[in-house]
């Protein structure tokens, strides 16, 4: 059993930790830092941007490799060390930075209960409700409009969700029932990057109600690389890609029967629910690090 020592908050110059503070589960919480085997910031990395500052904090000097910090948003710094960043929105530059970083899920709620094809029927092949952020998405939207016999249901909004969300609330309620009923009748979710190549959100909700995804993104990382097969419950496209969305969604679905549709979106579900679902963090952010440190050689466990 790996043996995790958590910082204090006083230790890293804080006065306390912020919500959505993160612990290992499935571990030994030791309060030596002499028998740890991995040392765990519990705080998102918003709350300590400098690299000059992780690297001042007092337990880390030779220890780079057995650090563990996590970040759930978009941020892009770089830090150019060997610690373990677990990262929601980790680009390919960042990872080629820091290359012991471990990609990560967005934190979407579990949308099992769209999963199946909802009681009426399909109603659309490809749906989009959202911000319409970039050049990418007005691309892939407007194609998928254009396709011949494509049935499309398509919504755009020129500010960000998450703003509505903290300044409108009662708008952000209508416009996430919405998106919900989008996905529910919908076999495809279009989803590509938004700005500054942030990776989209609905990528995983798609996962998560047993929909296949359509993303068009360059440079990124998926989780679970090796656990996952992503093109089995995915379609994976380069940015390039993008004015074509509507002539890719249009051919899967016509070479895909209902029972091949069916049996990858099934394994898309349950790929999410076992790696990706945001309730088991803890435990699968516990099994990345053994799997991150094994990767490297180094021993945990021993007495």
């Amino acid at each position: 059993m790996i043996r995790a020592y958590t910082y204090k908050p006083e230790e890293a110059g804080l006065s306390g930790w912020p919500p959505g503070t993160l612990r290992l589960e499935g571990h030994e919480e030791v309060s030596e830092p002499s028998r740890a085997d991995v040392f765990i910031y519990p705080a998102t990395l918003m709350t300590i941007r400098d690299p000059d500052r992780l690297r001042a904090l007092p337990h880390m000097k030779g220890r780079e490799k057995r650090h563990v910090f996590f970040d759930v948003s978009d941020y892009d710094q770089v830090y150019r060390m060997e610690c373990l960043f677990i990262r929601c929105n980790l680009k390919a530059f960042m990872r080629a930075a820091d290359p012991n970083s471990i990609p990560w899920a967005w934190p979407v709620e579990d949308l099992g209960g769209l999963a199946g094809a909802p009681p009426g029927g399909w109603k659309y092949d490809v749906s989009f409700i959202g911000w319409e952020s970039c050049g990418v998405r007005t691309q892939s939207i407007q194609s998928c409009q254009n396709e011949a016999g494509l049935k499309c249901h398509i919504r755009t909004y020129h500010e960000f969700y998450g703003y509505v969300e903290r300044d409108r609330p009662s708008d952000a309620r209508t416009r996430r029932a919405q998106f919900l009923e989008s996905v529910r009748d919908s076999k495809i979710a279009l989803s590509g990057r938004s700005i500054q190549g942030v990776f989209p959100y609905r990528f995983f909700e798609a996962l998560s109600a047993a929909r296949m995804p359509l993303l068009f993104c360059d440079g990124y990382n998926l989780p679970w690389e090796r656990e996952i097969d992503w093109q089995k419950c995915a379609l994976l496209y380069p940015e390039s890609e993008a004015p074509n969305a509507g002539r890719i969604a249009r051919e899967f679905l016509a070479k895909t029967s209902e029972t091949e549709f069916v049996e990858r979106t099934k394994y898309g579900r349950e790929a999410w629910l076992r790696y990706l679902n945001r309730d088991k963090w803890p435990a699968l952010m516990r099994e990345a690090v053994e799997k991150q440190l094994t990767a490297l050689g180094m021993t945990f466990g021993s007495a």
